[in-house]
């Protein structure tokens, strides 16, 4: 029953009713504190808001009781990713990508493997290594291109080549 909690406060937030949505969670981590579907809700919500250290902790917390849960995995490498933990964030999105990993259900593996590659040539770009993100960048682009055909997806990673190749 937690899980439908959990993803009933997912739903409110996605709909932008992030005080419900976060009140609806953090119900759902008191019923259950092992829920990794609360945790994951309730970590992406504190992402969303900025807190990143509480939402490093909660989604380090959920990927300690559930360690194939790939979406906790990712809520942190991202929330490390915007904390400017570079190494961090890079080192989950390594582990990601070789795993093949899949986040969402609705993706294909391609378009989420060319969103790893995106995510570490941001990494790569941060940390002044502009030819290696420009590989992650294209790579990224071919994987989208292959996956999707989706005209605002491919023109986000070629603008990403882009600011690559002008900076």
């Amino acid at each position: 029953i937690v899980v439908f909690i959990a993803l009933r406060g997912q739903m409110y937030v996605a709909l932008g009713m992030h005080e419900k949505g976060e009140e609806v969670l953090r119900r759902a981590v008191e019923l259950e504190a092992t829920s990794p579907d609360a945790l994951y809700g309730l970590g992406l919500l504190q992402l969303m808001k900025g807190h990143i250290e509480e939402s490093i902790s909660i989604s380090r917390k959920g990927h300690e009781l559930s360690p194939d849960y790939v979406n906790l995995i990712h809520l942190t490498a991202m929330a490390q990713l915007f904390g400017g933990d570079y190494p961090g964030a890079e080192e989950l999105y390594r582990q990601l990508a070789a795993k093949g990993s899949y986040v969402p259900a609705s993706f294909s593996l391609g378009v989420v493997t060319a969103d790893y590659d995106a995510a570490l040539g941001l990494i790569a770009l941060r940390t002044g290594k502009k030819a290696e993100a420009n590989q992650f960048f294209e790579r990224s682009l071919q994987m989208n291109h292959k996956a999707i055909d989706d005209g605002n997806e491919l023109y986000h990673y070629r603008y990403n080549i882009a600011a690559v190749q002008a900076a």
